[in-house]
Formats: C-alpha cells, structure tokens, sequence
C-alpha cells in the first residue's frame, strides 16, 4: 500500500480580495541510482514441456520417409496389411505389402516392422511387435517335469514354462536400402 503524499496548501490573492485555496503536491526528494546490472531470471522448464519438446523430436525424427524392402518371414511370398499409428497429428498409415518388394514408409514404420521402438526405453526399445515368443522349460536332464504353481501341465499337455520367452520368432520385417549400393 503506498504513502499518502503530502499536501501544503498555499493562498493565492486575487483582485477581488478572494482567496482560493489551492492544494500543491510537495514531493520528497530521493536520488535514484540507475544500475547498470541487468537481472536475468532463468525459468527452470517442467517435466511436461520436456516431455513436449522431446515427442516433438521423435515425430521430427520418425516421419522421414525410408526405403527398404518388406520381408514376410511367416508366409513368403504373402501379403499382409500393415496398419500403424504412433503419434498425434500424423495420420495413420495404412497399406498392402508384398515380400520383397520395394517401398517408401516412415522410419516408424519400419522400426516396428522390426520391433524395435526408440521411445520405449524400459525394454532397451526391443518391443517385439512383429513376432511371437517361444517358451522355455528348464529341468535337469533324468528327471521328472517340475512343479508349477498352476499345475504340472495345461490342457493341451504341455508343460508350462519355468524360465519365460527363450526366443521370438519374427513374423515380418523391413531391410533398409538407404546405404544398398543395387536399389
């Protein structure tokens, strides 16, 4: 809240013999040092702005157009639809590919062609979306089949896995020709 500022009035005599009382502001004198330092205030940014400007490397990044050749591993020979959405504002890309031929396709969608995914940091960005896993089982050699928690086997008869995926199996894949000297 400010100070009031101080008010003396003065008399001023007119002709007329009437006096009219008029207010004068009276100020106080300070002397004021201009400071040649400037002040730079630094805001620190937020995890969410980080969070921002890294996504809009990643879609900078992984929009750019590759080309390579699709391999369909499970049927070769076959076709398949490739249907991939990643980020906001890109549309989704939807096309039929056949084995070995040639094409035109973001880097996002020949990475998870591959099953890798740059973003996903917890799993190495080894996310295995093009292949499937292979269980397995692990007991000594001449001895019986361990116990599981569930049961001994499943209703199939087969044993259920003890120590988890033992390979993946690809299914499709994308072979870069960016640096293929033929293509």
């Amino acid at each position: 809240m400010a100070r009031p500022k101080k008010v003396k009035e003065t008399q001023i005599d007119t002709k007329e013999e009437k006096k009219i009382v008029m207010p004068v502001e009276v100020k106080e004198k300070t002397e004021t040092k201009e400071s040649k330092e400037e002040v730079v205030i630094l805001a620190v940014p937020s995890k969410k702005e980080l969070a921002k400007e890294m996504l809009a490397r990643l879609i900078a990044d992984e929009t750019r157009e590759v080309t390579g050749r699709f391999k369909n591993y499970e049927t070769p020979g076959g076709s398949l639809r490739v249907q991939v959405r990643k980020y906001p504002g890109i549309p989704p890309f939807d096309k039929v590919m056949f084995d070995n031929e040639t094409y035109k396709v973001p880097l996002y969608v020949a990475r998870h062609l591959n099953g890798v995914d740059i973003s996903a940091k917890g799993c190495d960005g080894k996310i295995h979306s093009c292949s499937y896993p292979t269980h397995g089982f692990s007991w000594p050699t001449g001895q019986n089949m361990p116990k599981s928690n569930c049961s001994d086997m499943d209703q199939g008869g087969i044993p259920v896995p003890i120590i988890g995926v033992a390979k993946w199996n690809r299914r499709f894949g994308f072979e870069s020709l960016e640096f293929d000297m033929s293509a």
